[in-house]
């Protein structure tokens, strides 16, 4: 029974309540050890800044190999975003010369399968980048035609409503 509260005592506080991975998160946040304790107290966990600030001084080689860590995670998140952005945006390319094609052959099935598939297309990419409102990407592109491919996918869409 005794060596179990020496344990404790000699634990501290931090490992007492687990609170590792806490403040870690909390410092990679930008968090002040003041801060943090509040944080921890609103929780109803009564800890010291200066225990926090002990921990984290004794400790800065993990934080600083879990900043490294969460940096490799954001750079390959960033690096699958692009890649899957540069795919859309060539899927969406070939779909257009579909599309334009099919508006030039006065084949209205086709067009109408290729707008549909590119206006999926731009709303995934309008999500992938974060563009506000869901049909931003398909009013963008529509906006960006000359008059007369915009009046021929107007047709188009007219004869699929009637």
């Amino acid at each position: 029974m005794y060596e179990c509260v020496v344990f404790v005592i000699l634990m501290g506080k931090v490992a007492q309540y687990n609170l590792q991975d806490d403040i870690i998160e909390l410092v990679l946040q930008g968090e002040s050890s003041k801060s943090i304790a509040r944080i921890f107290k609103k929780r109803g966990i009564e800890i010291s800044w200066m225990t926090i600030q002990r921990w984290i001084n004794k400790n800065k080689e993990i934080i600083h190999l879990k900043t490294l860590q969460n940096d490799t995670v954001k750079e390959r998140v960033v690096t699958n975003t692009l890649n899957a952005s540069e795919s859309i945006l060539e899927l969406t390319g070939i779909t257009k010369r579909i599309l334009f094609n099919s508006l030039q052959d006065g084949d209205r099935a086709s067009s109408l399968r290729a707008l549909e598939r590119l206006e999926k297309q731009l709303l995934l990419y309008t999500k992938l980048v974060g563009m506000p409102g869901e049909d931003s990407g398909m009013v963008h592109f529509l906006e960006h035609l000359p008059p007369a491919q915009r009046e021929a996918i107007k047709n188009v869409l007219n004869g699929r409503n009637t």
